[in-house]
């Protein structure tokens, strides 16, 4: 059981949330009530709250986390195009040097690409608590604790994105399923792999110099991936 409202998890049958201290009632379990408690969890209002924790409880620096609107399903792709465009030059570059080309070269280098960035963004999640493009765009993702997930909440996090979000790079699908989030996360605040792998994502102001430098590296990354690969 969860407490309704920092989202912590009620050990035994305590009548006290073991994080905040709020009464808990007990509930009648009814039909799909874990998930529409989870998507509660997830309720925008809470987010800053439960992300503002003191230092001890994260093992980390306190999160700045603004009163910026908290739902940017546009900040959260370049922050994830950032991360992938980053990913695939490398391992493009390998395979193409390491696998000479042939029948179903693209598709295999496609394959293990998607592979890496999966496996890479699970890494620097769960150890550095974000990765390259989140960390420009002031993305932040955790336990609804404030705690940095660990590496198996992470990796089915990542392949919940590529799956429900990105359609694994399937033409048809990458164009409707980030849609369907798009219209998912505009509704509740959140998409699936949020509520999936019960984490927050939050947003810290930006500011102009930053989306300066953002831009500036977008084009750096398509300039090389294609004077490189192309």
């Amino acid at each position: 059981m969860y407490c309704e409202k920092c989202g912590g998890k009620i050990l035994g049958n305590s009548n006290f949330c073991n994080f905040c201290g709020t009464r808990i009632q007990l509930q009648k379990k009814v039909p799909g009530g874990k998930f529409l408690l989870i998507l509660k969890q997830h309720n925008l209002r809470n987010i800053k709250p439960r992300l503002t924790l003191v230092g001890s409880a994260l093992n980390t620096k306190r999160l700045p986390i603004s009163d910026v609107k908290q739902a940017l399903p546009w900040v959260r792709f370049w922050a994830r195009m950032i991360d992938i465009s980053t990913v695939s030059i490398f391992w493009s570059l390998l395979v193409s040097i390491f696998i000479p080309r042939g029948l179903g070269w693209e598709l295999f280098s496609i394959f293990i690409t998607i592979i890496s960035i999966i496996v890479v963004e699970a890494l620097l999640l769960s150890t550095w608590g974000t990765t390259p493009g989140k960390s420009l765009l002031q993305v932040y993702v955790r336990e609804p604790q404030g705690r940095k997930l660990n590496f198996s909440q992470a990796i089915n996090r990542c392949i919940s994105v590529w799956v429900w979000g990105l359609g694994f790079g399937i033409p048809i699908l990458s164009i409707i399923f980030p849609l369907l989030s798009y219209e998912r996360i505009q509704e509740t605040g959140a998409v699936k792999w949020d509520i999936e792998g019960v984490s927050l994502v939050s947003h810290n102001k930006i500011g102009i110099p930053r989306i300066g430098v953002v831009v500036s590296l977008l084009a750096g990354l398509i300039w090389l991936k294609f004077s490189l690969l192309g």
